[in-house]
């Protein structure tokens, strides 16, 4: 089900201009959720699925290719590991069921880690906005270690999302 929160995060990157695609695997109920909740401006697609592969974001990398990508989930072991794969920045929403999941290897690991999703707006539009930087830091991932401990908010060098 979708959250205030999630509303709020989705109309102020669809204010800003950012194209937003929706990867989704949930029950017939959540697609309901979404179809009520969301207006269908948000997205310029929305694909609800039963599993989320790496050939999923791989096609919307590649079919949106003329923008920035950020990935923004809360799987290191599913969207993360995905975004990275398919060379966008990614945002690891460190709340919920998963968020004690670590990163095993260097593709899981994102590029920031968050509390919580409206943690997403600073990133955007704060003075540390990821969407100003134009450095890639992708050659110093960072170590796995740094994702034990305290959930707040914390924001490497390089951004993310799609």
């Amino acid at each position: 089900m979708l959250y205030l929160d999630a509303l709020v995060v989705l109309e102020a990157l669809h204010a800003a201009g950012c194209v937003q695609v929706l990867v989704s695997k949930c029950e017939a109920s959540g697609i309901e959720d979404i179809r009520r909740l969301v207006p269908s401006k948000i997205f310029v697609k929305a694909s609800i699925i039963s599993k989320k592969t790496l050939w999923t974001f791989l096609k919307l990398a590649i079919r949106y290719r003329r923008s920035k990508h950020y990935v923004i989930g809360d799987r290191v072991r599913g969207e993360i590991l995905y975004g990275n794969v398919s060379g966008c920045k990614t945002v690891w929403i460190r709340q919920g069921k998963f968020s004690d999941q670590i990163p095993r290897w260097f593709l899981e690991r994102p590029d920031v880690a968050i509390a919580n999703l409206t943690d997403v707006l600073p990133l955007f539009f704060g003075p540390d906005s990821i969407l100003q930087e134009e450095s890639d830091t992708s050659n110093n991932p960072r170590e796995a270690s740094d994702y034990h401990g305290s959930h707040s908010a914390s924001h490497s060098s390089s951004g993310t999302g799609s």
